[in-house]
């Protein structure tokens, strides 16, 4: 557990380490600060769930069809959540970095992007840790998660060379999905889920990629500062979250209304 909790920390600073060399203190402040508001606005939001599951995929761990059942269950309402942050902080961004940190900070703005996916990731992948933990395959976890952390450095360390703060969050991301992909491909050969976590991912993607459109186009072409920039921010949020319940409730009742990550 303490070297788990150790590679989970390095893996997790290592880009914020890596920027502190690179840039001036402003410059980091604001990657910094923007890289802890997407924690809050996203990470915060979804982890809560992995933390429910675990007594209940802990008491499950010799029934594994309920186990089963049970983790694809929790994991698709924990992508459709992350899913729904991460659309959510991407569309009002600008308005986020101006009433919280103010528009001196407005060039952090890619910053708080990219950091919300980061952030939806690390969510998803402490998912899986817990789920591992829960399969009495600690080892396991360790193992992926001290890879992720050496990787993490690695890349860190060759993107510092660019001199580019977005660069290397994005570097950051690319390292971190590589890594849940690996784990999401473990998980499936460990419980035989077969397609099932790609048809979460599958349904999640067209939610997201449909609501991300409708949100644009009425965002310019009813809003676009109509209301004003926290008005149209607040209204934004609204149209989206409404957007993207319909079309995942729609995906589920043409599918048949199955017992899966929609309930």
């Amino acid at each position: 557990s303490l070297l788990r909790a150790l590679a989970n920390f390095t893996s997790t600073t290592a880009d914020s380490l890596i920027a502190r060399q690179m840039v001036s203190s402003a410059d980091f402040g604001g990657y910094h600060n923007s890289k802890d508001l997407s924690k809050n606005l996203v990470y915060e939001a979804t982890a809560p769930i992995a933390g429910v599951m675990l007594p209940t995929l802990a008491r499950l761990r010799e029934k594994r069809d309920r186990f089963r059942d049970a983790f694809i269950n929790s994991y698709g309402i924990t992508l459709y959540w992350v899913g729904l942050c991460v659309l959510g902080v991407n569309l009002v961004a600008d308005a986020v970095i101006h009433l919280i940190l103010g528009d001196q900070w407005l060039f952090t703005i890619p910053y708080l992007r990219v950091g919300s996916i980061y952030m939806g990731i690390h969510a998803l992948e402490q998912f899986y840790e817990k789920t591992l933990i829960s399969l009495n395959r600690q080892n396991l976890a360790t193992l992926i998660t001290c890879s992720q952390a050496v990787i993490s450095v690695f890349v860190a360390v060759i993107l510092s060379k660019e001199n580019d703060l977005l660069l290397l969050l994005y570097g950051t991301v690319a390292v971190w999905s590589s890594m849940n992909i690996f784990t999401s491909i473990v998980l499936t050969f460990i419980l035989r889920l077969r397609f099932k976590l790609f048809s979460c991912y599958v349904k999640m993607i067209i939610c997201v990629a449909s609501t991300y459109i409708v949100a644009t186009l009425v965002n310019s072409k009813v809003l676009d500062g109509y209301l004003g920039l926290t008005l149209d921010a607040i209204a934004l949020c609204f149209i989206t979250a409404a957007t993207y319940i319909t079309i995942a409730s729609t995906l589920w009742f043409i599918s048949g209304r199955p017992k899966g990550p929609e309930n």
